[in-house]
């Protein structure tokens, strides 16, 4: 199986991040509102919001997440995880791939928008640290394997490879 590589870069755009990466940051507190770069005398400007930066990592982590929730889990799951979500239960999501598990664990705070989810979210726990499972908080914690132990009762497990939730009531239909 061939494994693709990182694409080439063309060399304005090594000049570009070359540039890009040399140009001065301001200090901690204080905010730079723009930052120019001269390429071969074209004037590039980006801005240079801490604020709009983290926003923009923030929305491509949620489309990245958001588009692997729509894919691998049914319509009728996720509606249950959102109602998880929105009871604050405790909230495990079992994946074997550590991509697909993480950016799934780290969009679901999102479904519950415009509410925000202030409990703790935790896109992998190490087997190590599985008696973190057992908190009677509510979180939103992803494992690659179920614990030897199993779950406790009342832990709403989503696995993604199985497109299953499991400790959930049933929601009723109309």
């Amino acid at each position: 199986k061939d494994s693709l590589g990182p694409p080439a870069l063309c060399p304005a755009s090594v000049a570009i991040l070359q540039e890009y990466f040399r140009a001065a940051v301001a200090p901690p507190g204080i905010q730079q509102e723009m930052c120019a770069l001269s390429i071969r005398g074209e004037l590039l400007s980006f801005r240079w919001d801490a604020t709009t930066l983290e926003r923009q990592e923030e929305a491509a982590s949620i489309r990245s997440g958001m588009g692997l929730l729509l894919g691998h889990l049914s319509m009728r799951n996720i509606i249950t995880v959102l109602t998880a979500l929105l009871l604050e239960n405790r909230i495990v999501v079992q994946c074997g791939d550590l991509s697909v598990l993480t950016a799934m664990t780290l969009a679901l705070p999102y479904l519950v928008r415009p509410y925000r989810w202030v409990n703790t979210a935790l896109p992998l726990v190490p087997p190590a640290l599985d008696a973190f499972l057992a908190a009677p908080v509510p979180y939103i914690a992803g494992v690659l394997h179920a614990p030897a132990a199993g779950y406790e009762e009342g832990v709403v497990v989503v696995n993604v490879e199985a497109d299953t939730v499991s400790g959930t009531e049933p929601i009723p239909r109309s």
